[in-house]
C-alpha cells in the first residue's frame, strides 16, 4: 500500500468512526480518550469532529507506564485517588449529552505482566476507584443512554508486535493496519455505505433472534470441555452495534462490531466453559481459561497462566461472579477469518461468542432504561456491578443451540440468521 493510498485509507477510517461511529451532531461536546500512539490520529479526529458542526473537542491521554508506577509505588492511602478535574471532565460530558471516541491501542500490552495476585488486586483497586469515581457515566451516560460513544482499537507497535510476531516492527504495524482497513471497510472509497449496509444485516439478525422469544442458550464444544447454559429473562432483547441515544441519535459504539448480544438472567447460568481465546483482563492475558458456573455465580477458575489477574476482577465484589452480556458471533465474521488471536478484546470478542461477567447492559432488556431497581433485579439484571469483562467462548468446533434448536453449527449460522 503506497503512502498516498494509507492516508486516504486512515482518513475514510477516522471519518467512520466520527460519523457513524460517534455521530456527532452541531453543538455536540466531544471527548476523544486516547494513549500516545494515536495522538495524530487524535488531530484527524478533531478536524473531523469540528468539521460536522462540534462546539468543542476536549481530550484525555492515558500513560500507561505510569499507571503502572502508580499500581507499584503509590502509598496505600493514595492507591484510589482520583483527581477532581477527571470527575468534572466526565460529568460535562453526561450534563451536554455529548459523545465520546475512545482509542484503544494498547501501547504497553504486558503493562501489568509478572504482578502477583497482590499486585493484582491492586490493579483492580485502583481501577475499580476510577470507574466508581465517574459512576455518573456509567449510570447515566451508558445505562441510561445519554451520552453516545465509540470504541476503536488502531495499531500500537507493541501491540502489533504481538499479533505479527514473524515480521519486522514496522511490517507488523503495516500488517495489523491493512487488517483493521479490512474489517471496517475503510479499504474501499465507499466505505461508509458498506458500514451502514453491515449494520442493517447484523440489525436484521437481532431481530430474527428476538422474534424467537429464546429463554436458553446451550454453548457445546468438547474439545474445550464446554457445556454452558444461560437463562434470558422473558424481557430480553436482542441488540446489535448501532444504538441509539435517549436523545435519538444513531451511533456505532465498536468498530469493528460482528455481535449480536443481549442480557442474561444471571441467576439462570450454569456449567463450563473453557475460553477459545486468551483474555487481556486488566493487563496482563489470561490464558487456558477454565470457568465453573453454579446458580450463576463462578465457584471455580483454572488458568494455565495469569490466573491471578482473572482472580481479583471477580473478586471485586460479588457481581463480579455473575453474568452481564451474552453474544453470539459466527465463523464469518472477518476477524475470525484473518486467523490471528489479536489479543486485543474489541477484536477478538468480534470473532468468536462471548460471555461478559459483571455490569448488565439495560439496551439488552426491553426498556430497560426506564426500570426501575426493583424490576431490573426481579429479572436477574445483574445490576450494581463495578467490573464488565469479555471472555471469548467459541469456534468452529463450537454449537450453540436456542431452547434446543441449533442456531449455529460448527461455529457457522444456521438458516435465515446465515
Amino acid at each position: 500500500m503506497s503512502n498516498i493510498d494509507f492516508q486516504a485509507c486512515q482518513r475514510r477510517y477516522v471519518d467512520l468512526l466520527v460519523s457513524q461511529g460517534c455521530n456527532v451532531q452541531p453543538g455536540q461536546h466531544v471527548l476523544i480518550n486516547t494513549e500516545p500512539s494515536c495522538i495524530e490520529l487524535v488531530g484527524l479526529a478533531a478536524e473531523a469532529f469540528y468539521r460536522r458542526g462540534a462546539r468543542y473537542v476536549d481530550t484525555n491521554v492515558t500513560l500507561p507506564r505510569v499507571d503502572r508506577a502508580h499500581v507499584e509505588l503509590a502509598s496505600s492511602n493514595r492507591l484510589t485517588f482520583v483527581p477532581g478535574w477527571k470527575v468534572v471532565q466526565m460529568d460535562q460530558l453526561v450534563d451536554s449529552k455529548g459523545c465520546m471516541l475512545a482509542f484503544r491501542s494498547q501501547d504497553e500490552p504486558d503493562l501489568y505482566e509478572g504482578l502477583d495476585t497482590i499486585g493484582m488486586g491492586r490493579v483492580n483497586e485502583m481501577l475499580v476507584a476510577r470507574r466508581e469515581a465517574v459512576k455518573r457515566w456509567t449510570e447515566e451516560g451508558v445505562l441510561q443512554r445519554q451520552v453516545g460513544w465509540c470504541l476503536a482499537g488502531p495499531p500500537s507497535p507493541k501491540w502489533a508486535a504481538k499479533v505479527y510476531p514473524e515480521l519486522s516492527p514496522d511490517e507488523a504495524v503495516a500488517a495489523l493496519w491493512r487488517e483493521i482497513f479490512r474489517m471496517t471497510f475503510a479499504d474501499q472509497e465507499n466505505c461508509l455505505d458498506l458500514w451502514a449496509a453491515h449494520l442493517d444485516r447484523l440489525a436484521k439478525r437481532s431481530a430474527l433472534l428476538n422474534a424467537r422469544k429464546i429463554r436458553e442458550l446451550h454453548f457445546v464444544n468438547e474439545a474445550m470441555g464446554t457445556d454452558l447454559k444461560v437463562g434470558l429473562s422473558p424481557i430480553a432483547s436482542w441488540v446489535s452495534g448501532r444504538k441509539q441515544t435517549a436523545s435519538g441519535i444513531e451511533v456505532c459504539l465498536n468498530i469493528p462490531t460482528f455481535e449480536v448480544f443481549t442480557t442474561p438472567d444471571w441467576r439462570a447460568t450454569s456449567g463450563t466453559v473453557g475460553l477459545t481465546r486468551p483474555a487481556m483482563i486488566n493487563g496482563s492475558l489470561v490464558e487456558g481459561l477454565r470457568l465453573r458456573f453454579e446458580a450463576g455465580e463462578i465457584v471455580e477458575v483454572k488458568a494455565e497462566r495469569n490466573a491471578a489477574a482473572y482472580e481479583a476482577l471477580i473478586a471485586t465484589d460479588p457481581t463480579a461472579r455473575r453474568l452481564g452480556e451474552v453474544a453470539l458471533v459466527g465463523v464469518d465474521s472477518p476477524i475470525f477469518q484473518s486467523g490471528r488471536v489479536f489479543q486485543h478484546t474489541l477484536y477478538d470478542e468480534n470473532a468468536a461468542c462471548h460471555i461478559a461477567t459483571g455490569m448488565a447492559y439495560t439496551v439488552g432488556i426491553e426498556d430497560g432504561d426506564q426500570l426501575p431497581p426493583d424490576k431490573l433485579d426481579e429479572i436477574g439484571f445483574n445490576r450494581k456491578a463495578k467490573t464488565h469483562q469479555d471472555v471469548m467462548i467459541s469456534d468452529e468446533t463450537t454449537t450453540v443451540r436456542a431452547d434446543g434448536e441449533v442456531i449455529l453449527e460448527r461455529g457457522r449460522w444456521v438458516g435465515e440468521l446465515a
